[in-house]
Parts: structure tokens; C-alpha cells; sequence
């Protein structure tokens, strides 16, 4: 699968379900931006752990 059809499956399986997702490390809000479009931004009742050593990426995040 290319990326955008993860993404894609992701966010859809997250509609459907209850989820918990971990992202491990992100270094960089580019790495976040190429990775945000796979979790909705309405109400689901799915959870998102995101840990980063960066203040700058943690602060992209939200």
C-alpha cells in the first residue's frame, strides 16, 4: 500500500472503532505533517500518544 492508503485506512478504521495509536519519537513537525491527515479532527473515541523529544513538534501537534 502507498502511504496516502494507510492513511486512509487508518482514519477510517478510527470512525469506526475505538482505537489507541501510538507514535513513538517524532522528531520533526514536517514527520507530523505528513502523518496528520490519517487522524480525524472531529470527535471520535479514539486516542492519540504521541511522544517527541522537540517542544517545537509537541506544540504542532495539538
Amino acid at each position: 500500500m502507498r502511504d496516502d492508503e494507510i492513511a486512509k485506512e487508518l482514519y477510517n478504521l478510527q470512525k469506526q472503532r475505538k482505537c489507541l495509536v501510538l507514535l513513538d519519537d517524532i522528531w520533526t513537525t514536517s514527520t507530523w505533517d505528513r502523518l496528520k491527515a490519517a487522524f480525524p479532527e472531529d470527535e471520535t473515541n479514539s486516542k492519540i500518544l504521541l511522544t517527541t523529544r522537540k517542544k517545537n513538534v509537541s506544540f504542532a501537534c495539538r
